[in-house]
């Protein structure tokens, strides 16, 4: 049949007056299409008509959706998400990426201050307990002060005096202190606690001193001897 008049559309070989069932109204060029629809009620349409919109195809009797983002016509970055939208479709930076979409680059979280590295103040020298590395799309942390260990995100005190990691006299006490430790000589030891020498208990001369000899056995001990025919404690 002719095309039917303006405001009509083809319905069972007969042109009826254009209500909301003549889907059949948007096939591109065909010929019983006329500018029944609106564009504000059917934006696929061009202007009204029966042409399609950018976004579409045209069918015999319909105008279908391009999926762009399953066709891959879209122009996403490759670092970014494509999400196909009515007639359109959206690109969407991956996380650690700035842009809008087409164009992604990436996010240097180090130089921002936006990571959440460790950066509590060594107590040895001020500096931040863990260093931040930027790496494509994300960063890393890592404790790099010394005395300290964790992930990078959360940095502890190392206890080198529980661990036996310290460098004390056998002699001598190891003390934890945080970021580091110091040493001691225990009682009866003299020294900086990395070396440690026994204390000669006789000097000052403890025994009697016409009659005594004192003699050193050890940390914090010694003997008196008396001279033969003398006796005492």
């Amino acid at each position: 049949m002719a095309a039917c008049p303006t405001a009509t559309f083809a319905d069972a070989g007969a042109c009826v007056p254009c209500n909301g069932t003549c889907a059949e109204c948007s096939g591109a060029g065909a010929s019983n299409c006329t500018s029944c629809r609106s564009a504000s009620a059917h934006p696929h349409l061009a202007d009204g008509a029966c042409t399609c919109s950018s976004g579409y195809n045209a069918t015999a009797d319909a105008c279908l959706e391009i999926d762009e983002c399953s066709t891959h016509t879209d122009n996403c970055h490759a670092l970014a998400t494509c999400t196909n939208l009515a007639g359109t479709f959206n690109c969407t930076c991956a996380d650690g990426y700035a842009g809008d979409g087409v164009t992604c680059v990436d996010i240097d979280e180090c130089a921002l201050g936006t990571h959440a590295c460790d950066t509590s103040p060594s107590p040895v020298d001020g500096a931040p307990l863990a260093t931040c590395t930027n790496t494509a799309g994300g960063y890393s942390c890592a404790c790099t002060s010394s005395g300290y260990a964790g992930d990078g995100f959360y940095c502890a005190d190392v206890n080198e005096c529980a661990l036996g990691t310290h460098d004390c006299h056998p002699e001598g006490k190891c003390v934890n202190t945080p970021g580091r430790y110091y040493c001691r000589c225990v009682s009866g030891y003299t020294g900086d606690g990395y070396t440690c020498t026994d204390l000669d208990d006789c000097d000052p001369d403890p025994c009697d001193p016409v009659h005594g000899t004192c003699n050193d056995v050890g940390a914090n001990k010694y003997v008196c001897h008396c001279e033969i025919g003398f006796g005492g404690m």
